[in-house]
């Protein structure tokens, strides 16, 4: 597993960032062993985003160009990539990403592109940045060959738009790292913050496939049956009534992508 992180932090919105205006991406490249090699290719695939920091307005777009090459290093013509997008925001409904096409083919420069519109314009600035992750695969008719590559973009919160909940701060770390389907995930939020004089009352769980979970403590588990990437979304509740039989809370989400 190869990872190449390139992070910078903005202090206001997303998953893990901080300067505003900072531009920054991660990129995580994933294969999956099998017995005839990485993949029956011998495709070299290198994501790029343009730009790497989107405004999450609705309309803002960003390029990703997957660069396929063989074990030579020439470029490799008509490979099919096929497409997939999630994002972390957790206004998003559904949490996929509007994308120009799902699968696209390699020029003669060895290319392919995808175009990405950012979310919907979040109803309050999120305590950690949201991002979109853009994953990219080669077609292939053997899918134990099959790999993919990741690269996040980071959303900046248009201004205007009301903080979160002051003092009632969410987050939660992953472990391990990097999952893999099938093995346990822990979640922690014990990091989450509330107010002074208030307590939290309840973590609520959205593992991104279909399955929640609440509880009054700020661990929990969880196993994926499949490797993609899911939109994880914690939303924690304090002891302030803020009308009748509502209490305040706060929501943070991140993407999590497992491992087949």
């Amino acid at each position: 597993m190869l990872k190449i992180p390139c992070r910078a932090h903005i202090a206001l919105v997303g998953l893990a960032v901080a300067a505003s205006g900072a531009v920054g991406c991660s990129l995580s490249n994933q294969e999956t062993p099998g017995l005839s090699g990485p993949s029956e290719f011998g495709t070299s695939i290198v994501l790029a985003a343009t730009p790497e920091v989107l405004p999450q307005d609705g309309v803002s777009q960003s390029v990703v160009t997957a660069t396929a090459r063989d074990t030579a290093g020439r470029p490799m013509k008509d490979v099919a990539i096929r497409w997939s997008a999630l994002t972390s925001a957790p206004d998003s409904i559904p949490a996929t990403v509007a994308l120009s096409a799902t699968t696209s083919y390699t020029d003669a420069n060895g290319h392919a592109a995808v175009i990405v519109t950012a979310p919907q314009m979040p109803a309050q600035a999120p305590v950690t940045p949201n991002t979109v992750t853009v994953q990219a695969a080669p077609v292939s008719p053997d899918s134990s060959a099959a790999f993919v590559r990741f690269v996040t973009i980071r959303l900046q919160t248009p201004a205007g738009i009301p903080p979160a909940t002051i003092g009632l701060v969410p987050k939660f770390t992953v472990k391990p790292s990097d999952p893999r389907a099938g093995v346990e995930v822990s979640f922690d939020a014990t990091a989450s913050t509330t107010k002074a004089g208030t307590v939290i009352t309840t973590y609520a769980w959205n593992f991104g496939d279909g399955v929640t979970d609440v509880t009054s403590t700020p661990t929990t588990s969880h196993v994926y049956t499949e490797g993609r990437i899911y939109p994880v979304t914690l939303t924690i509740t304090n002891n302030v009534l803020v009308a009748p039989n509502e209490y305040e809370s706060a929501q943070v989400g991140r993407s999590l992508t497992v491992l087949p």
